[in-house]
C-alpha cells in the first residue's frame, strides 16, 4: 500500500494510472510538466488523499490555480504546503453559488 508518493522533477505530464493508488495520502509531483487543470481529475477518486505539491508545473500558472484544485478536490487540506483556509473554501462556495 502505497499513502505518500514523491514524483518530482520528472518531466511528467500526465497523472495517468495514479487514480489506482486508492489509499494515496500525499502525492508530491512539483517539478513537472503538467498543465491542464484535468489532469487533477485523475485524484478526485482517491478519498484519502489529504496533501499535494504541484509547485512548479505550468497549471500554477494559471489564473485561479488554487481554487480550482480546492474545487476538484474537497477533502484535500494542505496543497502546496500550505494550508488550506476557511476563507478560501467559502470563497469556492460563494463561488459556486453564482455559477448555478
Amino acid at each position: 500500500m502505497i499513502s505518500c508518493l514523491k514524483l518530482e522533477d520528472n518531466g511528467l505530464r500526465s497523472l495517468a494510472n495514479i487514480e489506482r493508488l486508492e489509499r494515496l495520502q500525499a502525492f508530491h509531483g512539483g517539478g513537472n510538466r503538467l498543465a491542464e487543470f484535468w489532469e487533477v481529475d485523475r485524484l478526485a477518486e482517491l478519498v484519502y488523499l489529504m496533501e499535494i505539491s504541484l509547485n512548479n508545473n505550468p497549471m500554477t500558472r494559471k489564473p485561479q490555480y488554487r481554487l480550482n484544485i480546492i474545487k476538484k478536490l474537497p477533502n484535500l487540506i494542505v496543497l502546496d504546503g500550505k494550508e488550506i483556509t476557511i476563507d478560501e473554501r467559502n470563497r469556492i462556495e460563494t463561488s459556486q453559488m453564482y455559477d448555478a
